[in-house]
């Protein structure tokens, strides 16, 4: 209410007790509003379209890509089933790729709108292999990741990585639903329960 009495008394305006005391919960009442808005209402309806953002919360299905070199600069390529699962909200957006080896999360990501309907998800994460794979000499490394979509609700997404330890890929992926699922045996769970791809 500070703010408020120092322009009334600015202004020569004078409120009654009742009317003070309304507008000393107003911050308060547009942070709640504010709050549940970005978490919630923003992808709603019509609301989606004016937020000029992707809904892209749930756990996707697909296939990545790898390219990379042995010992001897012979390159290998090899490929690996992966679940992606993002968590949004209209101001944050976290992504976790979750393969049979290993789990990447992101540490700093940001939707990007390249052009009507076209989107673009560029994030830096890290990848942490399960202790099976890190005794076997898959260490923990960083990288970073651009993901390809179009429209507001897309059901499936393209992208590239690249890694610290000089490594490559490419992936594509379907959205199975709007659960978030912790392991690559529960994304497969789901994957079968839902008739997903």
């Amino acid at each position: 209410m500070g703010a408020y009495s120092v322009v009334f008394l600015i202004y020569g305006i004078s409120l009654p007790h009742a009317a003070g005391k309304v507008l000393g919960f107003l911050p308060t009442v547009l942070a709640l509003l504010f709050g549940a808005y970005d978490t919630y209402a923003w992808h709603w309806g019509p609301l989606l379209r004016a937020a000029r953002q992707p809904y892209l919360v749930g756990t996707w299905h697909g296939e990545l890509k790898s390219y990379r070199r042995d010992n001897d600069g012979v390159p290998i390529d090899s490929t690996h089933e992966v679940f992606f699962v993002i968590r949004q909200t209209l101001t944050t957006i976290s992504i976790t790729m979750i393969s049979a080896e290993s789990k990447s999360r992101s540490a700093a990501a940001q939707v990007v709108q390249n052009q009507a309907q076209d989107f673009s998800v560029q994030y830096q994460y890290q990848n942490e292999p399960r202790l099976e794979f890190r005794q076997a000499g898959s260490a923990t490394h960083t990288g970073g990741s651009s993901i390809e979509l179009g429209g507001l609700r897309p059901m499936t997404l393209t992208g590239e990585y690249w890694t610290a330890r000089e490594t490559r890929g490419t992936y594509q992926a379907s959205r199975v639903g709007k659960d978030l699922v912790n392991t690559f045996d529960e994304g497969q769970r789901m994957v079968r329960e839902t008739g997903g791809s």
